[in-house]
């Protein structure tokens, strides 16, 4: 009986060691898709921002017109993209 109790524990063991290395590998591999996803957000987001202080300028200058349309969205976008840049 000792030998099938060893077997088993052995063959458990086995089985939780393989899933904690699946588990940590795929816990590395969505790091690194994160820390990806970050870096292209870091290059995109001083663009949005551009966009937008170029929106706010036509807005404060008038500019075609567009007042009333551009505020709600300045302040949308603002909202949701300048404390990520900021």
């Amino acid at each position: 009986m000792p030998v099938i109790g060893e077997a088993t524990l052995s063959a458990f063991l086995e089985l939780l060691s393989g899933k904690l290395v699946e588990s940590v590998l795929n816990f590395v591999a969505d790091h690194r898709k994160v820390h990806q996803q970050l870096e292209q957000w870091q290059s995109i987001l001083p663009e949005i921002k551009a966009v937008l202080n170029r929106a706010e300028e036509k807005q404060i200058k008038d500019e075609d017109g567009l007042r009333p349309k551009l505020k709600p969205a300045l302040v949308s976008y603002r909202n949701s993209f300048l404390p990520a840049v900021l």
